[in-house]
């Protein structure tokens, strides 16, 4: 079991990325998978808005970086917009990039990460203001609003997007006490923070559930309930 964020090359761009060796699972590492991309078949990534499942890097040296995925947008107690992605992906003060341009998305500004997989694993990203962060989320080549929270239970045919894998579907397994959702949908390195969603039967609009935290890459994925989150920052949603 481990973390699945992921060290890209980003476009136009020639920097070698390292591959840290896995951890055990009591050590859970920012494991690394480099040159990948989100899939074709994703909407083009735009110089003025954003959307839940594109694409998020932070540099981590000259010659190194750390690529996640953007989850959900919101507002934070403040008022000013914010995404919601994994906390294993970057520290406080992390300063995000988009992954195709390069530019600045915004800074961390809370962070919780539990590496015993007992639940908390979030960041809250204060948008920089340079790209409108609306409540939308990618779902193979649509965007999709994201029309209200809600609420995992076993047996729901669930959806999400990560940068590398694209949009995958499956069905939540079971939802632990501690916030975590299972599900069997597969995800790889890059795909951690990617928004878990219900589609809404009939609607172009989807229920927000959660966050990816960890998988091991061949039967399983696990999300951070986004109701946790929402319940611990008082981050709203923007459709609330």
């Amino acid at each position: 079991m481990f973390h699945l964020s992921a060290r890209p090359r980003p476009a136009g761009r020639q920097r070698p990325a390292r591959r840290p060796a896995r951890r055990s699972v009591t050590a859970l590492a920012l494991a690394a998978l480099a040159g990948s991309t989100l899939v074709a078949t994703a909407p083009a990534q735009s110089l003025t808005s954003f959307h839940g499942g594109w694409g998020i890097v932070r540099q981590t040296s000259a010659t190194t970086a750390v690529a996640c995925t953007d989850g959900f947008h919101g507002r934070d107690t403040d008022g000013r917009a914010v995404l919601i992605t994994a906390g294993h992906c970057g520290a406080k003060g992390t300063v995000w990039l988009t992954e195709k341009e390069w530019r600045k998305i915004g800074v961390t500004s809370r962070r919780v990460f539990r590496k015993d997989a007992t639940g908390d694993d979030w960041s809250i990203v204060r948008s920089s203001g340079t790209r409108a962060l609306g409540p939308t989320v990618v779902d193979r080549s649509t965007v999709k609003y994201v029309a209200r929270l809600g609420k995992p239970m076993v047996g729901t045919w669930v959806c999400t997007t990560g940068r590398v894998s694209g949009t995958r579907c499956g069905h939540v397994k079971r939802v632990r006490a501690n916030g975590i959702i299972v599900t069997d949908i597969l995800s790889q390195h890059g795909d951690s923070g990617s928004p878990l969603f219900r589609r809404i039967p009939g609607t172009n609009r989807v229920a927000a559930l959660g966050i990816l935290s960890y998988g091991d890459e061949a039967t399983y994925s696990a999300y951070q309930r986004l109701s946790e989150v929402l319940n611990r920052t008082g981050v709203r949603l923007k459709h609330v």
